[in-house]
């Protein structure tokens, strides 16, 4: 098992195979990835030629009023289901918050359908209320999500109070 970082597909095949396993981990199809003009990173674990984890982190400012940040969101983590339980979600989020580290990123954000995988990453529940744009229904939104986490990297305590997002999450 081998593990890559990359900042963008080269091989077209690579970029199939990881949507692939996205699609086959989540219930609904993704026609795409995300955004690419704000991906820092992919982790991508092979064995052999097949990917059988993905987590990608996206980088950009944010705010709670008058306090701007800079941080991240890691998003599409999945693992084959072959290749659960063998602490590849823990190593991807190692290598991403080592680089969230190494860019001097304040949080860090996950949005989990099973949010307890995470703890043991550092991550905690997310009890701000965030404003994030929906391009499912091209809209902004607020509200508090049940799975959001959230991990503090620098030394600022992220403050109460609505967190906006500037834009999408993952």
């Amino acid at each position: 098992m081998k593990i890559v970082t990359l900042e963008k597909f080269v091989e077209k095949s690579l970029e199939f195979s990881t949507l692939n396993l996205i699609n086959e981990c989540f219930s609904e199809n993704r026609p795409c990835l995300g955004d690419e003009s704000e991906l820092a990173m992919r982790v991508i674990a092979m064995d052999h030629e097949n990917v059988i984890s993905h987590a990608a982190m996206y980088i950009r400012s944010m705010r709670i009023d008058d306090y701007t940040f800079k941080g991240s969101i890691i998003g599409d983590v999945v693992v084959s289901r072959n290749y659960r339980g063998r602490g590849l979600c823990k190593i991807m989020l190692d290598v991403l918050n080592s680089f969230n580290f190494e860019l001097k990123i304040e949080h860090s954000f996950l949005f989990a359908y099973e949010p307890k995988i995470y703890l043991s990453c550092g991550y905690r529940n997310l009890t701000n209320e965030i404003k994030f744009f929906d391009s499912n229904c091209n809209e902004w939104k607020k509200f508090v999500y049940k799975g959001g986490l959230h991990k503090q990297i620098g030394n600022s305590k992220l403050p109460d109070g609505v967190i906006d997002f500037c834009g999408k999450v993952y």
